[in-house]
């Protein structure tokens, strides 16, 4: 997991903060017909008081006319319950956005340090793959988990050896 905080004081810029896991070489298919029936989502730990900029994921193959919807909660991870939900936005994915970091952009969304956040996404129109990467063993990710389930509100199940291919964009 990349958690590196970038200084541009010298520039009078704010400080960037990027969490990322962007090793891929897999693919989670997402959808919600009689073909597939699968939500998928990443757990991070933020550690700044940050403002959320973007999360981008890393769709490989789209439908045409498919629809993501992106859900940004708080969570807690001793319990492995979603909090609160804190956001939404979608996004159609076309054919051009595939092999590409698509970004969904958060409005006014600041995060609280030394907490963790996570989004699930949702695709309820069309179909869409993806990019995820499994964990090499010993290089399981502690500040991340991935979240699986083939219902949106399903409990679902945690996975500290795979991550999606993600970013998430902080101004500190």
């Amino acid at each position: 997991m990349n958690n590196q905080i970038l200084d541009y004081s010298k520039l009078k810029q704010q400080k960037r903060i990027l969490i990322s896991e962007e090793k891929n070489g897999m693919m989670i298919w997402l959808g919600n017909n009689e073909t597939i029936r699968k939500s998928a989502g990443q757990v991070f730990f933020n550690t700044a008081n940050a403002q959320l900029e973007s999360v981008a994921v890393l769709p490989q193959i789209a439908l045409p006319g498919t629809k993501l919807i992106m859900e940004l909660y708080r969570f807690d991870e001793p319990s492995k319950n979603w909090g609160e939900k804190i956001a939404t936005t979608e996004k159609l994915v076309l054919s051009g956005d595939c092999e590409e970091w698509l970004f969904f952009s958060f409005e006014q969304q600041m995060l609280d340090a030394a907490k963790w956040y996570g989004f699930k996404m949702i695709c309820n129109e069309g179909q869409v793959a993806i990019a995820e990467g499994v964990h090499k063993h010993g290089e399981i990710g502690a500040n991340s988990m991935q979240w699986t389930a083939n219902a949106v509100h399903d409990t679902g199940h945690f996975h500290k050896d795979f991550h999606l291919a993600y970013m998430v964009a902080l101004a500190a």
